[in-house]
Formats: C-alpha cells, structure tokens, sequence
C-alpha cells in the first residue's frame, strides 16, 4: 500500500484570475499597490463600509432579536410555564438599559418590581433584577444623565430590602449581599461628578434662535424637565412661563373631557394654565411615555420589542401585536 504524505516539494504558486486572465498572486499584489490612487481607495472604502453596514443591520434585525414565547398556563399539552426571571433575560434587558428608547421602560419596570414584587422575587429574578440595576448604574455614570432618577431608585431599593427582610425569598446571606451590593452602588453614585462642557467653540442651547429653543422646549414631556431649564438662564426662564407651553403639555397629558370637567366646577376662577396643570397632575398624574415597549404578538404569544421585531411562526397572518406596559408586564406572571 502506498504511503500517502504531504508532498515535500514546494505547494506551488498560487493564482488569480483577473480580467486579462490568469496571474500569479505575488505579482498581482505588486501591481495592485502600484496602481492604487486616490480614486481606488476612495471606492474600497465605500465598498467596506456598505459591507460593513449591511452586516451589521443584519446582525441587528435578523440574529439579535430578543424574545420570549408566553405561556399562561400549565395544560395537559404544555406543562411549562414563564417565569418573570426568564422573560427578563431572554429581553435583555440589562442591554436594553444602553438604548435611550428603552432607558426609561426598564427603569418604570424596576422601580414597580421593588416598590410591590421584591419578596415574592425567585433566585433567578432576584439576580437577573440587581444585574439590571448594576447597567442602569453603569449607563447613567457614563452619560452623566437621570443622576437624580437613579438616586431615587437605590433609596427604594434599600428601603425595600429593609422591609422584606423576614418573609422573602432566598436566605439570609443572600439578603445581606443584596444590601451590601446596593450599599456600593450608593457610594459609587454619590462619588459621581458632572463634568463640565469643555469650550471647543462649538454651539451650546443657549446659541439657539428663540423659534429652535421653543421647539426643544415643546418636546419635553415632563414638567421638572422644563423647570429645571428655566431655572438655568433668565432668557430660558421667560420661554418656560409661557401659556402656550403649560396649554401643550395639559393637553398632552390629560383627555380635553378631563381638563373642560375642571374648568366648568370652578368657572368663576380665572386659571393660567400652569395651575390647571398643577391641578390636573394631582388628580390624574402623568402620562406614561415611552419611545420602545415589549409587545406581544397576536399571532404566536411571543413578548418582544417593537423596535427590533421577532421571529413569528405564522407568517401567511397580518401582523398583529399590543402594547405591553410595565404594569402589565408584571401582570402577566405569577408571584
């Protein structure tokens, strides 16, 4: 029987085949480089960064989809049952912290979980919760934003540790970890500075036209947002007490039903619209907004986020979907 080895003589040369025929590697690299110019480059670039572009659209819409299939019930053909650790996972939501359209949603959605699910949490809820809190606090030292949002946040983290401490889930030293893990997210957040614009030249709020700056002001849905900059500068100050503005955000947060039932039992009162919104917030509260939501598809039970879509089964049916809220999300598992 032979003896088959690699071969001991030289593996050849290797070739490419052009638009003039047949070359061999080694030249074909020489010419390449003397011919380059800027015109080439320019072009390999662009073919680069399409390629680029297009790989990673892909990689976004069609591989990085996170989703979850919704089970409600235990039946005699599906013995398996979501759990909220495993939705919490399987929607990334510790990545989802890092996208400003979903910031706020994964911060409602913690905030309900400690304030009235923190006892009843399993292990892996529990671990899948405070991993979310430690991205929350790395994105908000990194952008240097919602400084005050996440002060909150730990406060009724730490309240609410303290007042299920003899009835949760879990043992005693896992509480303990808990709290010292909270406890060093505090003084990580209290050690935090705002560092100040650099002056590069470049235009600030302030170098705005007054049309630029009302329009800004006009996307602020939350009240404090708008007290804060006009607390700022006088000329800010002076744009944030307008009607105008206070008229757009009651009408934004409340139903025209709600705000005429108001004004028509106190008719003999004459009220800017600062203090209808004042009223109204007390009474009604605000109007939960959010840029991303989970959704869950009419069609295959599948929670997901709207923005990134999911993988549906049934493809030959419109697609259907609702709007899943942090309170309902909740409500979707059992405690």
């Amino acid at each position: 029987m032979p003896f088959i080895s690699q071969d001991w003589r030289s593996p050849g040369e290797q070739w490419v085949k052009t638009t003039i025929g047949w070359e061999k590697m080694k030249m074909w690299r020489f010419k390449l480089f003397e011919n380059l110019n800027e015109n080439v480059v320019a072009r390999l670039l662009k073919l680069a960064l399409s390629s680029a572009e297009e790989y990673h659209r892909k990689g976004l819409l069609g591989w990085s989809q996170p989703h979850i299939s919704y089970s409600k019930g235990i039946s005699k053909e599906k013995c398996i049952q979501t759990c909220i650790g495993e939705a919490l996972m399987k929607l990334d939501m510790c990545g989802a912290v890092r996208d400003i359209r979903r910031f706020n949603y994964v911060t409602k959605l913690v905030h309900l979980l400690i304030r009235g699910k923190l006892k009843t949490l399993s292990g892996a809820a529990q671990k899948q919760m405070f991993a979310i809190l430690e991205a929350l606090l790395t994105q908000v030292l990194k952008t240097q934003c919602n400084l005050k949002l996440m002060h909150q946040l730990l406060d009724d983290t730490q309240q609410g540790l303290k007042e299920a401490s003899y009835g949760h889930i879990g043992s005693a030293s896992l509480w303990e970890t808990h709290e010292q893990m909270v406890a060093s997210m505090q003084e990580r957040l209290n050690a935090a500075e705002i560092n100040a614009r650099n002056d590069d030249g470049g235009l600030t709020l302030i170098d705005l036209p007054d049309d630029c700056m009302w329009k800004v002001l006009l996307c602020l849905s939350d009240h404090v947002d708008i007290v804060s900059a006009g607390l700022t500068r006088k000329r800010l100050f002076n744009m944030s007490a307008e009607e105008l503005l206070w008229r757009e955000l009651c009408m934004f947060h409340f139903k025209y039903d709600q705000i005429n039932k108001l004004l028509v039992k106190n008719k003999d009162s004459e009220w800017s619209w600062k203090t209808i919104y004042r009223r109204m917030i007390k009474r009604h509260g605000k109007r939960e907004v959010y840029s991303d939501m989970i959704h869950m598809c009419q069609n295959c039970n599948n929670l997901f986020w709207k923005q990134s879509g999911h993988p549906c089964f049934d493809q030959e049916s419109p697609p259907r979907s609702k709007e899943i809220t942090p309170e309902r999300f909740i409500n979707l598992f059992v405690f």
